[in-house]
């Protein structure tokens, strides 16, 4: 028996070491297809300063301790250990024009950079794991070990950041190793002895490398004690062994910036490492500063829900479901492992509090726990259904993740639909960092076109990839701080970055707003969309509601359409609706934001607005939204959907009866059908339809104008009356100049009537206004009206 179990524990190591090389193979992997994100410069850059200069004047610009940064930079400074500091622009002085100036030593070579300075990041990714499914296995078993560490493999989070030159993942790593060793000392089993200092100093060595990783490692420590609360021995070893934990990593931070002693601006006394504490000090007060993008609304300062909402659509599925299956089997250990929920719930909390909220990734040390969570659904013996389920989580899990190879960071599950959606929800670093310049380059070439591009500022440019591009905003390449106002692009090709798209680093948030409202040709590394824009035919037009007042003047309409000639007409479309010949012509329909329901209209980037009136509400359905500036400026806030097809305008057969209008309804013969009724004038009757509420009567009358110019105004008539003839209300009316309308129009006019009685009828017609004289109908000259039992 000890023999199986031998090796039962010899295949299962095997199996995490395969584990942990797939992971080092697949990060490995990514990081060759992603090009620089946007803060991987900037550590380079600070790491490279402090092993060419021995400097840490970045430290409080930047808000970031070095030790990652330094871990990152030293392969880059091994390689070419002799760039001109002080010769740089911002050296000792502004961050960023340093970084900046030190960017071209970085793309001289990009390949070779990129590999070296990601390559101690990935290290440290797979010690993580190891760590973790080592952790696992002490608790759950080599089967639950090994599960740990096949979610590991499939985190698209982990292996988002894992392999790019951040401290992200390097603080967890070193953070979750602390706190292994803190667990492991609960009976000084396996623990490393570190003396004078017991078997804590290791574990205290290690949080003070956390602390020096990055500004958030100070939680670690906190999460130490609450860890250390749980071992038995009362209050007073605890406070000794917080102590121990406490003063070692305090003096590690110390050490780490030459045991420095100095004031801390906005404090009153002298602190030991005051660049550090300054660095944090900065990160916190930030976080008030910084806009926060979230579920298309833009703020100043922190938002509570913001990490709470991206956990959700950040991680996959099943991973969400394994925490939770994971969670359910330990129900009943809940009270004997407080830290392992816990921690994560209170690092949550103070994330939610703090508020930096520019990306899921700085949620990331909260995962090692989640991991161990689900790894406990091995630790129960499952039933068939139970173990059915597991791997059928795991399969989905992995296909998940290799769907999303490798792009990683712009991953989001299908409750967003994918990264078609998630852009709509977070923005920053969890969507485009800049990682997909590669693939750019790569489609460009395939298709052979020059784009329009547009992308956020950053310190790698695409340029820098090999790709070929005319600027847009918020590129400072381009010769204008403001984009034109483009309710249709100039023909061509566009990427906009998914960034941009919602409306980030823009003087004016809706300059792209005509591309958020249509599917993309194509995505590239789940970030960057590609557009194909076709040139307009021929003449198109825009009709606008004149209610509360038309959105855009002609002057502004056309420029809105590149200069391209334009039918332009205005309408009542609370009372009707304009439905204009197209002949293969494209069209717009304009409205003010007035006219929808306030809530909707808040939702930036959320679904189309509603009209607050069914009639128009009905009539805009079928057609998309093209454009929409959102609030009030030079131009009212307005939208404008797209009407390429008309909608079939012929709704009915009719059933009706025509004769003089000073007829008895109820002396009419029975009605008959009609495909129309060509009226004495202008219009045809082509349909009817009626909407019947509790208290009223809405009729909607189609009409076809048939001759044009119309010079004479002229009101269609609506009446209801009785059968005996007399009249209970008139709905005669027109919304739109006769003037405006050409052959081939459709005029839908809508007529609103308390609730009919059980004998009413309608009847219908057509009129001059200048004479009051009623249109025969043309097939029945004695004939002025048209009788329909609604």
């Amino acid at each position: 028996m000890e023999r199986v179990r031998q090796e039962v524990s010899r295949h299962s190591q095997l199996l995490l070491a395969v584990v942990l090389l797939l992971l080092f193979a697949r990060l490995s992997g990514g990081a060759r297809h992603n090009s620089f994100t946007s803060d991987e410069p900037s550590h380079i850059a600070s790491g490279y300063a402090y092993w060419a200069r021995h400097t840490f004047w970045t430290v409080p610009l930047r808000g970031h301790p070095l030790l990652i940064n330094a871990w990152s930079a030293l392969p880059v400074y091994l390689g070419n250990p002799h760039i001109p500091l002080e010769s740089l622009r911002g050296w000792e002085e502004d961050n960023t024009r340093y970084v900046q100036s030190f960017t071209p030593y970085l793309t001289a070579n990009l390949p070779r950079a990129e590999v070296a300075a990601r390559t101690p990041v990935m290290l440290l990714s797979v010690l993580l794991a190891a760590i973790v499914a080592r952790w696992a296995v002490d608790l759950w078993g080599t089967s639950g070990g090994l599960l740990a560490a096949l979610v590991m493999l499939c985190d698209p989070t982990l292996l988002a950041h894992g392999m790019l030159a951040t401290n992200d993942l390097g603080v967890t790593a070193l953070g979750t190793a602390s706190l292994f060793v803190v667990w492991r000392c609960r009976s000084r089993r396996g623990a490393v002895v570190l003396r004078p200092y017991g078997p804590y100093g290791v574990a205290g060595l290690l949080l003070g490398l956390t602390m020096l990783a990055k500004g958030s490692g100070v939680l670690w420590l906190g999460a130490a004690w609450l860890m250390l609360a749980q071992q038995a021995g009362g209050a007073r070893l605890w406070v000794r062994r917080a102590a121990t934990l406490s003063g070692i990593a305090l003096l590690v931070v110390w050490a780490g910036y030459d045991f420095e002693w100095g004031r801390v601006p906005g404090l009153p006394f002298p602190l030991p490492a005051p660049t550090h504490w300054e660095a944090i000090f900065l990160q916190s007060a930030g976080a008030a500063q910084r806009h926060t993008y979230l579920l298309g609304h833009v703020a100043v300062g922190k938002r509570w829900d913001y990490f709470p909402i991206a956990f959700l659509v950040k991680n996959p599925l099943p991973f969400l479901a394994m925490i939770a299956g994971g969670t359910m089997s330990l129900r009943s250990r809940l009270r004997d492992l407080p830290w392992l929920w816990g921690l994560p719930l209170l690092y949550l909390l103070t994330a939610m509090a703090v508020g930096v909220n520019i990306g899921y990734r700085h949620l990331y040390p909260i995962h090692p726990f989640l991991y161990l969570i689900c790894g406990a659904l091995a630790a129960v013996p499952p039933s068939r259904w139970q173990r059915g389920a597991m791997l059928g989580g795991v399969a989905w899990l992995a296909a998940e993740s290799l769907w999303a190879a490798p792009n990683y960071l712009g991953y989001f599950n299908q409750l967003t639909g994918g990264a078609r959606g998630g852009w709509r929800v977070l923005a920053d670093s969890n969507t485009d960092w800049g990682q997909g310049y590669k693939q750019l380059r790569d489609f460009q070439q395939q298709r052979g076109v020059r784009f329009r591009y547009a992308g956020p500022r950053m310190y790698v440019d695409p340029k820098d990839y090999g790709v070929t591009y005319d600027p847009l905003p918020p590129s400072p390449d381009y010769p204008a701080p403001l984009w034109p106002l483009y309710l249709y692009p100039a023909p061509g090709d566009y990427v906009i970055s998914a960034v941009v798209l919602s409306g980030q680093q823009l003087i004016d948030p809706d300059t792209y707003a005509w591309f958020r409202y249509r599917p993309p040709d194509a995505i590239l590394a789940q970030s960057l969309f590609y557009y194909h824009v076709p040139a307009l035919a021929g003449e198109s037009w825009l009709a606008q509601c004149e209610v509360p007042a038309v959105p855009l003047d002609a002057a502004h309409a056309r420029a809105g359409f590149g200069g391209r000639s334009l039918r332009q007409l205005t309408f009542d479309c609370t009372q009707t609706w304009v439905y204009p010949h197209t002949d293969g012509q494209r069209g717009w329909y304009g409205l003010h934001a007035a006219l929808f329901r306030p809530s909707d209209w808040r939702e930036r980037l959320g679904h189309p607005p509603t009209p607050q009136d069914p009639f128009i509400a009905r009539h805009l359905r079928p057609y998309p939204l093209s454009f929409r500036q959102w609030d009030y400026r030079e131009l009212p806030a307005f939208a404008i959907f797209r009407a390429d097809e008309r909608r079939d305008a012929a709704c009915c057969v009719l059933a009706a009866t025509i004769a003089p209008a000073e007829t008895i309804p109820d002396l009419l013969g029975p009605p008959q059908s009609y495909e129309s009724l060509r009226l004495d004038g202008p219009l045809t009757l082509i349909g009817l339809r009626t909407y019947p509420q509790r208290d009223s009567l809405e009729v909607e009358t189609w009409w076809r104008v048939d001759a044009a110019p119309i010079t004479r105004p002229f009101s269609i008539m609506a009446h209801l009356v009785r059968g005996n003839g007399q009249p209970l209300a008139v709905a005669d009316g027109l919304g739109v100049a006769p003037q405006a309308l050409r052959q081939g129009d459709v005029v839908v006019q809508r007529h609103r009537f308390p609730a009919a009685t059980a004998d009413a009828w309608l009847r219908l017609g057509a009129y001059w206004l200048d004479n009051q004289r009623r249109w025969p109908i043309a097939r029945s000259p004695n004939c002025d009206a048209i009788f329909i039992k609604p």
